[in-house]
């Protein structure tokens, strides 16, 4: 577990790592996204060195990864696309893992995509430049699937996935998704 503090002059960082705690303090330094700041700190005595990325005012740890998070239990494939979870905060992370558990059924054709937005909860969606779509079953692809996805999202604060089948066929497949989000160079 990871928290961080914030104030004008003072950047704070405490990392619990199993039994051990690390304080990292650093004092008069502009820290953003583009100017990442290397602190360190120890809590034995050993010296480890983290770097800080502020986004939008709230501090990451570059390197930094969350736990699998379920995103989607299960959903029905739609025959245009429809959004499959809520929108996914990036802040702070630059890699969407997208763990997907494809039940087919009777559809073809199953395409999912990540879409950017510049805002939370705002409607517009921007594809993402040579990665958004990903075919996850082709036209005579009946079987069931289990795939992994890792997408560079560059710096998108928020993330939308959609999929869709171009045909749904009389039992529809669906979709269970786990995801996971990272910051690499």
């Amino acid at each position: 577990m990871t928290t961080r503090t914030k104030d004008a002059t003072v950047i704070s960082l405490q990392r619990k790592i199993k039994e051990n705690t690390e304080n990292f303090m650093l004092g008069g330094s502009a820290v953003s996204a583009t100017n990442p700041v290397p602190i360190a700190g120890s809590s034995d005595g050993t010296t480890s060195t983290v770097m800080l990325v502020d986004s939008d005012g709230v501090l990451y740890v570059k390197g930094e990864y969350s736990d699998p998070s379920t995103w989607v239990t299960t959903q029905d494939l739609t025959g245009s696309y429809a959004d499959y979870g809520s929108e996914i905060d990036m802040r702070g992370f630059n890699k969407l893992g997208i763990y997907i558990v494809c039940d087919t059924n009777d559809s073809r054709s199953i395409t999912l995509r990540v879409l950017a937005k510049h805002t939370s909860s705002g409607s517009d969606e921007y594809e993402i430049d040579g990665i958004s779509t990903k075919v996850v079953r082709g036209a005579a692809d009946s079987a069931d699937l289990n795939i992994y996805y890792d997408f560079d999202t560059g710096n998108a604060p928020y993330l939308q996935i959609q999929a869709y089948a171009g045909t749904v066929g009389a039992s529809a497949g669906n979709l269970s998704i786990v995801i996971d989000k990272k910051w690499r160079n």
